[in-house]
């Protein structure tokens, strides 16, 4: 699977200007939710995580150990419309596979991190991270993390350094946007999306923003850092988001 693949009906061309140089925020409403079926499964996670376990060396000749590629939020149970349903939003590592089934079970999020990380051609994650690096020319190895949650919030409002591609592979997510870092601290949203299975989202970096869980709703989603020579100069949510803005 390429990018181009997974911006069908968008042309890459016009994404990667429009969207990613003009900073647009882009969101896909995809008619197959099994799209990215091929690309993250249950298989290809448990042998990720196999791989960790097993000390196997970074690219770079590094190695990791399993806690420091793996966290979890150990997020509250979400209250009616009480958005901010975390302890406190701060990951926690993960030690052990048999200690990631336990927290994901007990409706934990998890984060899997780098995932595409192994020099492997016949990964479908590395290969779509290889062919997205080829395009954008990026001088550094794009990261994918991958977020699995069982009715609970993951990170608290936040910000990100680089612009990010949101592939929802399973279930659905909530995600609102903020014009100002101060507004998430009165929850007023400037834009909210709810992304469905197979669904796809871009959007620029250094925008506020919160993802949050429905009760009752597994789910899980993969981000992928763009390179932030594409996006030097941010800009807030109400100049990039439009007519789309409240």
């Amino acid at each position: 699977m390429l990018l181009k693949d997974i911006l069908n009906p968008i042309n890459q061309t016009s994404f990667i200007y429009n969207a990613v140089i003009g900073q647009k925020l882009v969101h896909i409403k995809s008619e197959n939710p099994n799209i990215y079926s091929t690309l993250i499964n249950d298989s290809i996670i448990d042998n990720y995580l196999n791989k960790v376990s097993q000390g196997r060396k970074h690219p770079f000749n590094r190695s990791f150990k399993f806690e420091d590629m793996i966290d979890y939020v150990p997020g509250s149970p979400m209250r009616g419309t009480d958005h901010f349903g975390t302890d406190d939003g701060k990951p926690k590592s993960c030690e052990t596979i048999t200690n990631f089934y336990k927290i994901l079970n007990n409706g934990h999020t998890v984060i899997i991190k780098d995932i595409g990380r192994f020099k492997d051609e016949g990964e479908p994650i590395y290969k779509l991270l290889k062919g997205i690096n080829a395009i954008f020319k990026s001088s550094g190895r794009l990261w994918c993390n991958l977020f699995i949650s069982k009715s609970r919030n993951a990170l608290a409002p936040h910000v990100d350094k680089h612009a990010i591609i949101v592939l929802q592979y399973k279930g659905e997510k909530n995600w609102d946007f903020f014009g100002e870092v101060s507004d998430w601290k009165t929850n007023n949203p400037v834009h909210k999306i709810v992304l469905k299975q197979g669904d796809f989202l871009y959007f620029p970096k250094w925008a506020p923003h919160y993802a949050t869980t429905s009760p009752g709703i597994e789910t899980g989603h993969a981000t992928i850092e763009i390179p932030s020579d594409y996006s030097r100069y941010a800009k807030f949510p109400q100049e990039w988001l439009g007519s789309q803005s409240k």
